[in-house]
């Protein structure tokens, strides 16, 4: 901690600990040893700064009292602390499971009967997974993610084969 005139307090000499102590109205032993005294005069000073803190705390308040504190942390306005644009920053469904997925939901399209919802979907990635087709490292979505991806996907192929029935005219 430093000193109240920029010193470093463990760099004082005997000596000069001893007139710090003592100008500070504490006594000490001629015996007592140098750690002791720099710890002693470190606690004053520590003690001296957080009551001038407190002063300055409030003369600041008296002199603004119709000033209310602010919420807000300092530097909340600042661009890099924004939040906008950062939109799909989130985790990513692995390719080998979104190739999975388009897989199931074609052949759902195909034969009626083998058309499955996000339940089904997940339950038969978690036992490709189990069985080795898929890898373990790979992290298998949540249903709600599935059925978010069968959302988009209906909509991106229903598009896609509207695309296709003009391009044939």
């Amino acid at each position: 901690m430093p000193h109240s005139s920029n010193i470093g307090v463990k760099r004082l000499k005997v000596k000069q600990l001893q007139e710090e102590l003592e100008n500070r109205g504490i006594m000490t032993n001629e015996k007592e040893n140098r750690a002791g005294m720099i710890e002693i005069l470190e606690n004053e000073i520590a003690k001296e700064m957080q009551t001038k803190k407190i002063e300055e705390k409030s003369d600041i308040c008296k002199s603004n009292s119709n000033v209310s504190a602010f919420p807000l942390l300092c530097g909340w306005a600042l661009k890099h602390n924004q939040k906008y644009g950062k939109k799909g920053s989130g985790k990513r469904i692995a390719p080998q499971v979104i190739a999975l997925l388009e897989r199931f939901f074609l052949d759902g399209n195909v034969h009626k009967n083998r058309r499955m919802n996000g339940h089904n979907m997940r339950d038969k990635l978690v036992e490709k997974q189990e069985n080795g087709e898929l890898a373990r490292d790979i992290e298998i979505p949540e249903v709600t993610s599935i059925n978010n991806w069968i959302a988009r996907f209906a909509a991106k192929s229903k598009k896609d084969l509207s695309e296709q029935a003009i391009a044939g005219f």
